[in-house]
């Protein structure tokens, strides 16, 4: 079944690389193609998004997928053998959650979906497995895993019906773009000061406010003070980067 035959590839895939030689990034080529693949079998019009301008803890989730223009909900990954129960109830999955209801956390082999009913967990194999070339996917557990992302690719898309609704969720999103901004400032100042972001800091401070600080240029307002204006603004911002 061609199910079966993308998840062989997936496996054959993971297997490139030892598991000591492994970090969160190596297979995400992998997971993408796996990711697409559900997803075509799944629902169409499904596009699933890679960040690739993401660096690791940088408040950002790894994929995005979308129908028609909306978020339809979120993929995170972490390195193979991470412990995702701990994830799970991390202050980064409660940031993502007001980002989407709709979210796969997942260490390449062992799946959960997060989703309004609940939480619900698939193993595909152990990462054991992959050392055994003799190793073969069992039919049972391709199933399960593809359930369950075929499942999380048939949620609706959260729609956007008011203006409250409008507002928060540009709030949601331009807490994650503040946070980044932060972090990405202080990277850049650290490590070379001729990235985009930090030159804009730059020209801002010696042109217009000469005591700004980094943490004051990323705006660090309480959420309770944003504002779609300001929201908007981040996010036509956050091409400079």
């Amino acid at each position: 079944m061609a199910e079966k035959d993308l998840f062989d590839r997936y496996l054959l895939a993971l297997r490139e690389t030892p598991l000591e030689d492994k970090t969160e990034h190596t297979d995400r080529a992998a997971l993408q193609a796996l990711l697409r693949g559900v997803a075509e079998e799944s629902s169409a019009g499904v596009a699933v998004q890679h960040e690739p301008k993401r660096a690791a803890d940088k408040g950002a989730p790894d994929f995005k997928v979308s129908k028609a223009g909306l978020i339809l909900g979120y993929v995170e990954n972490k390195q193979i053998g991470d412990n995702l129960y701990r994830t799970l109830k991390s202050e980064q999955i409660s940031r993502y959650k007001s980002l989407s209801s709709n979210i796969v956390l997942t260490d390449y082999l062992h799946f959960i979906w997060i989703n309004k009913d609940g939480v619900q967990r698939e193993t595909l194999c152990d990462p054991t497995d992959l050392e055994d070339r003799r190793f073969r996917l069992r039919d049972d557990r391709v199933a399960a895993v593809a359930n369950l992302l075929e499942a999380f690719f048939s949620m609706a898309p959260e729609g956007i019906g008011r203006a409250q609704q409008l507002a928060l969720a540009l709030a949601a999103r331009s807490k994650l773009l503040r946070d980044y901004f932060g972090e990405e400032l202080v990277r850049q100042e650290r490590e070379h000061r001729e990235a985009r972001l930090f030159g804009l800091f730059q020209i801002f401070r010696d042109q217009i406010f000469h005591e700004l600080t980094l943490k004051e240029f990323a705006d660090d307002l309480p959420p309770e003070k944003w504002t779609p204006g300001y929201a908007a603004f981040a996010c036509a911002c956050s091409g400079v980067m």
